[in-house]
């Protein structure tokens, strides 16, 4: 214990799963809402897990990626 560093927060991997349909609802509203930028599901999935989670009170990202799922 004889370390100056405090911890400021834990890194937690949370794998959230945005359905498609959902996924291109969100690409809708936020191509409405930003009239100059397309948005694709994958961008708007990432955007509303960030949502949520910033809704929850967590509002600090320390890496953020997107994969599709399959199957």
């Amino acid at each position: 214990m004889g370390t100056t560093d405090s911890v400021t927060g834990y890194a937690v991997t949370v794998t959230v799963v945005v359905p498609f349909d959902t996924a291109r609802q969100k690409a809708d509203r936020l191509d409405a809402e930003w009239h100059l930028e397309s948005w694709s599901p994958e961008a708007a999935a990432m955007r509303l897990a960030e949502d949520v989670l910033s809704a929850g009170g967590l509002r600090h990202a320390a890496s953020v990626s997107v994969t599709e799922v399959r199957g």
